[in-house]
């Protein structure tokens, strides 16, 4: 995924989470998408799929990931300092 797709389909989560019941935006689907380095610092990443997704080095520097799915993510290396994260109830 290159970063004006990535750009975008964080700008539709962003509508999404703010408005998800009649907005434009729609939720983030990153499954197993390769996000190595990626910078999302201080993003609003709630409920954002990263199912398998390799996240390896990528800065997460207070990021709300509260309720976003990282089964099977590779979070090596990943920086999360401040990080928001909560544990999804299955």
């Amino acid at each position: 995924m290159g970063d004006k797709g990535l750009s975008a389909t964080l700008q539709q989560h962003k509508e999404w989470v703010h408005n998800p019941r009649g907005g434009n935006g729609k939720k983030c689907d990153l499954r197993g998408a390769d996000l190595r380095h990626v910078n999302f610092e201080g993003a609003d990443l709630r409920f954002a799929d990263f199912r398998a997704a390799d996240l390896t080095g990528a800065i997460l520097t207070k990021a709300d990931c509260r309720h976003a799915d990282f089964r099977g993510a590779n979070l090596s290396r990943a920086v999360c300092v401040g990080t928001l994260f909560q544990k999804r109830a299955f």
